[in-house]
């Protein structure tokens, strides 16, 4: 009577694979076993666990080495990027809005004019939907 076949994981390559940042799905087809198959495994062994996981880690380390260096050869984009994400740099546009001839705009002048502006709206959307301009007092003739 034939038994199932034992599958047998190669540790090595699932490691360098998890160095390329390959995927869990990825590893397992390289390693030619069913993602379920190679989840159970994972789950149960701590051992590729952590080969998976120092794999990964190994990688983004290797990755950020090498960006590292290009940045240190003074390529302006790595440059750019890095003062980003590590020191909180930001590109900044200033926009600056003026009036007629370049003089201040009055807010509060075109935020009363805005409200009314709305409020108009508003008051013929409801006549219009025959509703009350005012939702606590019901038109006369209108049952709500």
């Amino acid at each position: 009577m034939a038994g199932k076949k034992k599958i047998v994981i190669d540790y090595e390559l699932a490691h360098k694979l998890a160095r390329m940042a390959c995927t869990n799905e990825e590893i397992a087809a390289c390693l030619n076993v069913s993602a379920k198959y190679y989840y159970d495994v994972l789950k149960r062994d701590p051992e590729l666990s952590d080969m998976i996981q120092k794999g990964r880690a190994e990688g983004r380390a290797s990755l950020r080495r090498a960006q590292w260096a290009k940045a240190l050869e003074g390529n302006p984009t790595m440059l750019i990027w890095l003062g980003k994400q590590l020191l909180g740099q930001s590109d900044m546009t200033r926009t600056e809005i003026t009036g007629r001839d370049g003089e201040a705009i009055q807010i509060e002048e075109q935020a009363g004019s805005a409200r009314e502006f709305i409020e108009a709206a508003i008051n013929r959307i409801h006549k219009l939907s025959g509703e009350s301009e005012d939702p606590e007092r019901p038109e006369s003739g209108t049952a709500h």
